[in-house]
């Protein structure tokens, strides 16, 4: 775009916005003081990746070990220890996000063992399962007909597509229907 012209609008967080070239630099390298920020920056990150990483081999190294304190294991390293409220299958921390792929391990393993450290949305986590709760029969007979209704759905949609999918197949084996596998291609990049 050339100097002093005006480009075309653009959405940002708070309406619109309309760029304008006001001076042209040519490419050239960057001088240290240019450059200084965004090396101190990758630098530190380098570092703090480094030192995550031989932390999380020192408390894999000493769970394996069989140390299970881990205030103990937390203080070694420096790292923090925290408590969270109780979790469901396929629940969440705060901090960390999902840990449904978790859910086999936290949901089987020993009371008071630790787990290997783990990372979820570049964080490092180490658990213990303090305390579990038994299913209680009552509760369980009281969620039932509530459960039920929240998981038809999803099973009835289920079986309708296992049965969409096989009675295509067999419509296709019989000659009775034949897919375009071009013109799909070509109609799914116009729509995207």
């Amino acid at each position: 775009m050339p100097k002093d012209e005006f480009g075309t609008a653009g959405e940002v967080e708070n309406g619109f916005a309309v760029p304008q070239v006001i001076q042209i630099e040519p490419a050239h390298a960057a001088s240290f003081e240019e450059a200084r920020a965004k090396v101190t920056t990758d630098a530190k990150a380098d570092k703090a990746r480094e030192l995550v990483t031989e932390n999380t081999s020192k408390l894999r190294q000493q769970i394996e070990a069989g140390k299970t304190d881990l205030a103990a294991l937390a203080q070694s390293v420096g790292a923090e220890i925290k408590t969270s409220e109780k979790i469901i299958r396929g629940g969440s921390l705060p901090e960390y996000g999902s840990l449904a792929e978790r859910d086999q391990e936290i949901f089987t393993m020993p009371l008071g063992k630790a787990a290997l450290p783990a990372t979820f949305s570049g964080k490092t986590l180490v658990f213990a399962v303090k305390s579990r709760d038994s299913i209680n029969p009552e509760e369980m007979k009281k969620a039932l007909p509530e459960l039920r209704v929240d998981m038809l759905p999803a099973k009835k949609e289920r079986y309708f597509s296992a049965y969409i999918d096989e009675l295509q197949k067999k419509m296709e084996t019989d000659g009775l229907i034949s897919r375009d596998l071009n013109l799909m291609g070509q109609i799914s990049s116009r729509v995207q």
